[in-house]
């Protein structure tokens, strides 16, 4: 299906966007969890640092007592204390 087709049809079923097309979705709430929904692939992963590789590249997030909570090929889940999220 052409990417044109699906962000119109994502538009009119009233989906988020990226649910067809493929494109991630961040969501931040207060700094101490972030959610990602997209394909990605964990780079790093250690306590003050946590690297996701996704369609669109890196993201990068920097903090403190960082974990993966929850992960699959279709998101990840990040807790600890967020200090900065980054693209690469």
């Amino acid at each position: 299906m052409a990417m044109r087709v699906k962000k119109q049809l994502e538009h009119w079923l009233d989906l988020p966007k990226g649910s067809l097309t493929g494109e991630s979705r961040l969501e931040i709430y207060a700094g101490r969890m972030a959610v990602m929904d997209g394909r990605c692939a964990v780079l790093t992963c250690e306590e003050d640092v946590v690297r996701l590789r996704t369609a669109g590249g890196v993201l990068c997030f920097r903090g403190r007592e960082l974990r993966l909570s929850a992960f699959s090929a279709n998101g990840a889940t990040v807790e600890g204390r967020l200090c900065a999220v980054e693209f690469e």
